[in-house]
């Protein structure tokens, strides 16, 4: 098992977030251990012990980083090829402050109580997303909520099964990474919560992001604490 908190909790603090290009914002909420028994959240169903083991190690973690509004950078990312080419001609991005979107990492797992709220999650983009694909939103549990794409762990025949499912609101889709609990938040850490990985895993070079995080996201991090691998990209 992954050491979660010692990847995420404790690792986004280190100097390997502090290059000189990046503003970072972090809180982590330790609302101590939860219990391994279901009867504790009135759950009705079996919760893997992968699930759990998250929760013991961080209890909720909001992370994220953005590109500093200096000149010096504004001026290397702008004029960067891939950046012209892709974002600024390819999709008509006009601003610094349309790249930082893009440009950017967060990570925000729900606290175990925001998990399963049923009231709480109604209110989320995914949820309103799988009522609109005419999915069963009470089945989707989510693990990392983002601006458009909700990470999620699926309820099958009363148990919530370890392999991550991905809601983008924005396509309006669900995808299945055929990943577990574990693999999505160590690829989160070696990618640094690059804004939309998930995408980027599933669709590789078809997706927005994919040559921007290959060239661009190893300017900004030290390259010795970045792994690509897992996007095919190698040296």
């Amino acid at each position: 098992m992954i050491n979660f908190k010692e990847k995420i909790a404790q690792g986004i603090g280190r100097v390997e977030f502090n290059s000189g290009k990046v503003n970072q914002i972090s809180l982590i909420k330790d609302r101590g251990l939860v219990s391994k028994s279901r009867e504790l959240f009135n759950l009705d169903f079996d919760v893997p012990e992968s699930y759990l083991e998250l929760y013991n190690q961080i209890r909720g973690v909001h992370f994220t980083w953005d590109l500093n509004d200096d000149e010096e950078t504004e001026n290397s990312i702008m004029n960067h090829p891939i950046v012209k080419r892709d974002m600024i001609e390819g999709e008509d991005f006009s601003s610094f402050s349309e790249i930082k979107q893009w440009i950017s990492g967060q990570l925000r797992i729900p606290s175990f109580e925001e998990a399963f709220s049923k009231e709480g999650n109604a209110q989320r983009g995914y949820y309103v997303t799988a009522e609109y694909l005419k999915l069963d939103p009470h089945s989707f549990i989510p693990i990392d909520i983002g601006p458009s794409l909700t990470a999620c762990l699926k309820l099958e025949e009363g148990k919530l099964i370890d392999n991550v499912i991905i809601i983008d609101d924005a396509a309006l889709e669900v995808y299945d990474m055929k990943i577990n609990i574990e693999t999505y938040f160590d690829f989160a850490y070696k990618c640094k919560l690059f804004t939309n990985w998930q995408s980027t895993y599933l669709f590789k070079e078809k997706a927005l992001n994919y040559n921007v995080m290959r060239d661009v996201l190893p300017l900004i991090f030290p390259v010795d604490t970045l792994d690509l691998s897992p996007w095919g990209m190698t040296e």
